[in-house]
């Protein structure tokens, strides 16, 4: 909230495959959003792994979504804005109140 952007944050351990890639939703495409059943992604955004998409600006996937057993975080700063020093300072801000709230001893902060 502090810097106004999308962040998506999922389950490490959940995702499939090493790589993500951004596309854009295609029409009837499979997405289950967190808490809110099956949405339509038609023209969104979308991160996916090798099974599907995983985030969208409006909501997060079931499937790799965050819980109390999560031990690893991926958080992804949507920046569509182009703003790179802002998207950085939000995801160092991310890495600081992790650090701070749930004892994170290790943060790699990557920027593409």
């Amino acid at each position: 909230m502090e810097f106004g952007y999308s962040i998506g944050g999922f389950d490490y351990e959940k995702i499939q495959g090493d790589t993500l890639c951004l596309g854009v939703g295609q029409s009837g495409e499979p997405y289950e959003g967190i808490g809110r059943g099956m949405l339509n992604i038609e023209n969104l955004p979308v991160y996916r792994d090798t099974i599907g998409g995983i985030g969208t600006p409006t909501s997060d996937n079931e499937r790799t979504a965050l819980s109390l057993d999560t031990k690893h975080l991926l958080a992804l700063v949507n920046g569509y804005d182009g703003n790179a020093l802002n998207v950085m300072a939000c995801a160092q801000r991310i890495g600081e109140l992790l650090s701070l709230y749930a004892n994170c001893r290790s943060c790699n902060i990557l920027s593409y």
